[in-house]
């Protein structure tokens, strides 16, 4: 049986100008990936522009966004390799848009940070380390940029990486790996680098194989309902396997209400499956109906997240407009939907120094992260994050627009009164 390709959602984070654009544009360029007549079109573009071809215009499509060399939208490309789709989110990287990039990053499944040699850290890249660490995203590729500017010399990339993983352990980052490379050259991203016989790791493209998607089919099962449809005068439910598997005759708990029931068949475009696992877009029948919704979360009986309307949380703020305790809010939590407000903010992280601060006038501002109480007008199911990323992972929203990322730091804390 043909089964999905598994596909990866991968964000590239990193100051202006240190190359993010150019990295991914020169991943599809050499992954022979870019129609002829997108590589012409960007050609002529550089012609008429003075310039020589830039793979960064093969992401930045605005006209523009060539002139002004910014990325002024979060651009997504999607790379083939092998059995995988990697979905490749370019957020922009200076501050007036850090917003964007913590948005695209909230539904990735990993990172890659690209810090230019010369110039080193910068004041994005530090800010951009402490929000992919609040956001959860634990699998890290450094990509080392502009090295043929030092001439592949290991003295720059040592000392580069000297700094950078003192800001990394910081945050509690640690990447699987950097990597010396030249995006708009072509080294080290996808064939290796000539120039570099003193480094022996991957190149980016190899590095991306390496990369697991999170969460594995080893974990619980997580089946959170997106819809529910009736096919032939019978109850369907549809959605994805966040992660576990499941099989017809498996016994399941549907919460937040807690009925028990049994699977009785799996089923993906009109035919029915043996198992379902973790990534899989699938519709399933239960032997007995149920008080099944939109957000209704199916899981292994015996292995069951906590149901509770009040919990902590690790909160990046990213609306210029501060929140304050007992703020209204919307929390979202896979295909989970709660009117909320911040019960409590009990500390915040200073994203310049990566100190932790008492918060005492109960307000979190614009781009600052914070340990937060958060209570629900209903219960909801939830767990910390890591190993549980589908319910330990969250959003807010504000009058219909996103305005925090957040990961589950502790699942009860108290019932609500």
């Amino acid at each position: 049986m043909n089964r999905e390709p598994e596909t990866l959602s991968v964000v590239v984070a990193g100051h202006k100008d240190h190359g993010k654009s150019t990295l991914l544009g020169r991943l599809l360029l050499d992954s022979g990936q870019v129609p002829r007549s997108c590589r012409t079109e960007v050609s002529d573009a550089c012609v008429r522009e003075g310039r020589e071809f830039q793979p960064a215009f093969l992401i930045d499509r605005l006209l523009d966004e060539r002139r002004g060399g910014l990325t002024l939208c979060a651009g997504r490309a999607t790379l083939r390799r092998g059995h995988r789709l990697y979905e490749l989110i370019d957020p922009p990287g200076h501050h007036e848009l850090v917003r964007e990039m913590v948005m695209g990053a909230t539904t990735a499944d990993a990172a890659i940070m690209v810090v230019d040699v010369g110039e080193g850290v910068a004041e994005q890249t530090r800010r951009h380390a402490a929000y992919l660490h609040a956001i959860g995203l634990n699998q890290l590729i450094v990509v080392v940029n502009k090295m043929d500017l030092v001439d592949f010399r290991v003295g720059p990339f040592r000392q580069l990486v000297s700094s950078l993983t003192s800001l990394l352990q910081q945050v509690e980052l640690v990447p699987l790996h950097t990597i010396p490379a030249s995006t708009l050259a072509g080294e080290n991203i996808v064939q290796s680098a000539s120039l570099a016989g003193w480094y022996s790791g991957p190149t980016v493209c190899q590095a991306l194989e390496e990369l697991h998607r999170i969460p594995a089919s080893s974990h619980p099962l997580r089946f959170p309902v997106q819809d529910v449809y009736r096919v032939k005068g019978k109850e369907m439910l549809v959605g994805r396997v966040e992660s576990g598997t499941m099989r017809p005759g498996d016994e399941v708990v549907l919460l937040p209400g807690g009925l028990r029931r049994i699977i009785h068949s799996l089923h993906r475009y009109e035919k029915e499956l043996d198992v379902a696992g973790a990534g899989e877009s699938i519709g399933l029948r239960l032997q007995r109906g149920g008080s099944c919704s939109r957000g209704t979360v199916i899981c292994a009986y015996d292995t069951q997240p906590v149901v509770t309307q009040r919990f902590r949380a690790q909160l990046l703020w990213t609306n210029e407009r501060p929140v304050q305790v007992g703020s209204a809010l919307t929390l979202r939590c896979t295909t989970q939907e709660a009117k909320c407000c911040i019960d409590s903010i009990e500390s915040i992280l200073d994203t310049d120094s990566l100190a932790s601060e008492e918060r005492r006038d109960g307000t979190l501002c614009e781009y600052e992260i914070g340990m937060v109480t958060i209570r629900c007008e209903r219960p909801l199911a939830i767990e910390a994050y890591l190993p549980s990323v589908a319910l330990g992972r969250f959003v807010l929203e504000r009058d219909g627009r996103v305005v925090a990322g957040g990961l589950v730091s502790q699942e009860a804390v108290g019932e609500f009164p």
